[in-house]
């Protein structure tokens, strides 16, 4: 966003033209969307207005006319937000974040808050502008980057140096972070913006619950310090055919006065959100497909059943959603089963930090921190091609095609195929023969976790638990299997089709 307030005489009269079919509230902002042809970040002559471009003050929504114009009521602590449009970018700043949004804080915050909170806004302009330029995105590469999860600078040591190297090379458009950037030390928050975006990748980042600044008295400046770090705490922008939507899923109750200590959360979804959601939907075209990235999932286990609901409502007069989220530090893929309109696809993303930066470590000295359903630490990546979307998931410490773990004993053959859900084929095959094995999806707990988690333990010497995961299947080796070692190879095939393979050396005794 750009505050230009040298415009050309022409253009102002322009402007000023258009404004005279009607009165401006003192408390509204007006603004211009624009494509900055001439790439000088000025609204001048050889410039495109832009129009029917969503613009939001995070409650109403509106579109840019035919002179790329937008009229918003200002409202005090919430930001004007420009929602991206297909086929277009935002100038970027220097930590590679959108210039998309302007926010209006008239007064300090009168609050002690333990972190720095958002600023006052400097002297309001006259006018927003936001200039932009072409790009073209029908393809895409997203990341999606659950939990870093970081309480301290070693930790974030571990981010930068075992994670970062990895997600740079993936040559991906952008990436979300999916939340709990922080471990309730939220001066982490800004030291990760500024290693994350020597990537080059756009940022895009969601709220989590160890992102609260937890002596915030209610949820209205729990977000503070989150926003004035990453920008707005829910927003939306399209790429391509895809629209997604980042919302905050984390409510906050208050600091515990009479205790001296944090206060608790919730998963849900506040009523000035809501509507905000309702308002961005009606200017998103049916067949678009919509991601929706939260920090606690979706699921009324994790967040409040009737917004739950509300929210799949809202959503599912499109064709296609893809719920993504993160909290669980585990992986979940899933279907929605309820009746809404949509096909609903979910994805928990699991953790960049594992199960919480648990060791042992490698031998750069960074932790394993396999995540507590057997999942290595890591993150997904996410390819669009027009209007269809698949996601791989990137395991750190192992290679690409690491995409299980097979277990067996003299009877029996376990498989933890990490992003499988029900509903997918598992099948096994006795190499050298025709023999066939065909696996029935279960929820167990992982046998390598069980095994070694009382070693596990990370630098608060805290050990989790060993988590039950629903990416399971299970079957019987052929009983007449003579003596002698085989190889045993197995297939997984997703719901889309895509063939994912294992292989273990098995000895029959």
């Amino acid at each position: 966003m750009k505050l230009q307030l040298n415009v050309n005489l022409k253009n102002t009269i322009r402007f000023l033209g258009l404004l005279s079919i009607g009165i401006v509230n003192a408390q509204d902002i007006t603004g211009i969307v624009f494509e900055d042809v001439n790439a000088n970040q000025i609204f001048d002559a050889g410039d495109k207005a832009l129009k029917n471009v969503v613009v939001t003050n995070q409650l109403e929504s509106v579109v840019t006319n035919s002179d790329g114009v937008f009229t918003l009521q200002l409202r005090e602590e919430h930001f004007i937000s420009v929602t991206k449009p297909k086929g277009y970018q935002f100038e970027i700043d220097n930590k590679n974040k959108p210039k998309s949004y302007f926010y209006y804080q008239p007064n300090p915050i009168k609050e002690v808050l333990k972190y720095p909170g958002t600023n006052v806004s400097n002297e309001l302009p006259k006018t927003l502008y936001f200039p932009m330029h072409k790009v073209n995105e029908d393809s895409h590469r997203a990341l999606l980057v659950g939990d870093p999860q970081m309480g301290n600078d070693q930790r974030l040591d571990y981010f930068k140096d075992g994670l970062l190297p990895f997600m740079a090379i993936e040559d991906a458009d952008f990436r979300i972070v999916l939340g709990d950037i922080a471990d309730d030390y939220l001066d982490i928050l800004s030291k990760e913006l500024e290693f994350s975006s020597k990537m080059g990748q756009v940022g895009y980042y969601v709220f989590g619950n160890h992102d609260i600044n937890y002596q915030a008295k209610d949820n209205r400046y729990a977000t503070s310090t989150f926003k004035d770090t990453y920008g707005p705490e829910y927003y939306s922008f399209d790429y391509g055919n895809f629209h997604y939507i980042v919302l905050n899923t984390i409510q906050y109750d208050g600091w515990n006065y009479k205790k001296k200590k944090r206060g608790s959360y919730f998963g849900g979804i506040d009523s000035e959100q809501l509507t905000w959601l309702k308002n961005d939907m009606k200017f998103v075209a049916h067949d678009k497909t919509i991601v929706v990235c939260t920090h606690a999932p979706i699921l009324d286990r994790f967040t409040k059943k009737d917004d739950v609901e509300t929210i799949f409502n809202i959503l599912s007069k499109n064709n296609k959603v893809f719920a993504v989220s993160g909290h669980l530090h585990t992986v979940k893929a899933y279907d929605i089963e309820e009746h809404y309109h949509s096909d609903i696809d979910g994805l928990v993303a699991g953790a960049t930090c594992g199960s919480w930066w648990l060791s042992p470590k490698d031998e750069l000295d960074i932790p394993y921190a396999t995540s507590t359903d057997g999942t290595p630490k890591g993150y997904f990546v996410m390819d669009v091609e027009n209007n269809q979307y698949t996601y791989t998931y990137k395991p750190v410490n192992y290679p690409e095609n690491f995409h299980m773990r097979i277990y067996t004993d003299q009877e029996n053959v376990l498989v933890n195929w990490f992003i499988g859900k029900k509903g997918d084929k598992v099948i096994g095959k006795i190499k050298g023969t025709n023999l066939e094995i065909e696996f029935t999806n279960s929820v167990d707990k992982d046998p390598f976790m069980l095994s070694t988690i009382s070693s596990k333990k990370n630098d608060d010497n805290w050990t989790p638990g060993v988590a039950e995961t629903e990416h399971i299947w299970k079957a019987k080796l052929p009983s007449n299997l003579e003596k002698g070692s085989y190889g045993l190879e197995i297939e997984a095939v997703n719901y889309k089709g895509k063939k994912f393979k294992g292989f273990k050396i098995i000895s029959i005794e």
